[in-house]
């Protein structure tokens, strides 16, 4: 049977939001990191907004008049896999690194960003920031781009059925 808490050991188990926390905090992207390192990211330019369509190719072999549930493969294209191919990131769609560490410390790069002046624990919040402002990661497996939301099947509702609406979604919002 599963143990239940108390009230009191509810509260204390809310307002426990320590650094012990955070330092228990596990991450994929995290865990193939040394503690010196910053996230790839491909920057979203938040004027800049480049809109294009992208020419989703689906896999031959997915029978489309079956009523099976079919895996996501997010958005394959011939743009894409260049895309892929360029860059280092693991992930995209969030803004520069710069302004979100100036966002997190206002105070600390008054003049300019430098990752220097950042220790490890600054890089691990830093990292966190940046994989939540993200939009998409890149499936280097599949070459494929898919948006954070994807849960990797698609939808029933999905009229394309190649991919799911979060990963048709990024089509438009790039």
């Amino acid at each position: 049977m599963p143990e239940v808490m108390g009230v009191n050991e509810l509260k204390k188990h809310e307002i426990n939001d320590s650094d012990e926390e955070w330092e228990d905090w596990n991450s994929e992207v995290e865990d193939a990191m040394d503690d010196n390192d910053i996230i790839s990211v491909d920057e979203y330019e938040g004027k800049e907004n480049i809109s294009f369509i992208i020419d989703i190719t689906g896999n031959e072999n997915v029978n489309f008049t079956s009523n099976k549930r079919r895996a996501c493969n997010g958005l394959c294209s011939a743009s894409i896999s260049e895309y892929i191919e360029r860059t280092p990131a693991k992930f995209g769609g969030s803004c520069h690194i710069e302004v979100i560490a100036k966002e997190i410390w206002p105070n600390k790069f008054k003049k300019g960003f430098s990752r220097k002046r950042i220790n490890i624990k600054e890089k691990r919040i830093l990292n966190r920031q940046i994989y939540a402002e993200s939009t998409w990661f890149i499936d280097r497996e599949s070459d494929s781009v898919c948006a954070k939301e994807c849960n990797r099947f698609v939808d029933k509702t999905c009229r394309n059925k190649i991919c799911c609406i979060a990963c048709l979604a990024l089509r438009f919002d790039v």
